[in-house]
């Protein structure tokens, strides 16, 4: 792994760890999320982050680890930089809830098992 590879990771990792501590903070409750919009910018922002980050790394990399959906990563950051009026609260929560923290682990798995 190229070390501009990992330092990208462990910045992805650190937006998606910002996630899970912005949510944790409101109980991981949905009410507040739809309430919140401060909350709501926080996250959007996070995943303009990861998706930007994603289009880094490496293509070699990529290759090499084609569990991690890089092409849906960066299109969920094209919607929420150009059409984020109109996302689902719904959807963005199950992002926020599901995907991230799957995200996370996997790329914690690859930085922790690669040289």
């Amino acid at each position: 792994m190229k070390n501009s590879d990992r330092i990208i990771l462990k910045k992805m990792i650190g937006y998606c760890d910002d996630i899970k501590s912005f949510i944790e903070r409101f109980d991981n409750s949905y009410d507040a999320y739809i309430s919140d919009k401060i909350l709501q910018y926080a996250c959007n922002t996070c995943i303009i982050q990861i998706g930007e980050l994603s289009t880094r790394v490496s293509d070699e990399f990529k290759e090499e680890h084609k569990e991690i959906p890089w092409r849906i990563i960066k299109a969920t950051r094209n919607v929420h930089t150009h059409d984020y009026d109109n996302l689902a609260d719904s959807i963005v929560w199950q992002t926020l809830t599901e995907d991230i923290p799957k995200l996370r682990k996997n790329l914690m798995y690859i930085l922790e098992n690669m040289d």
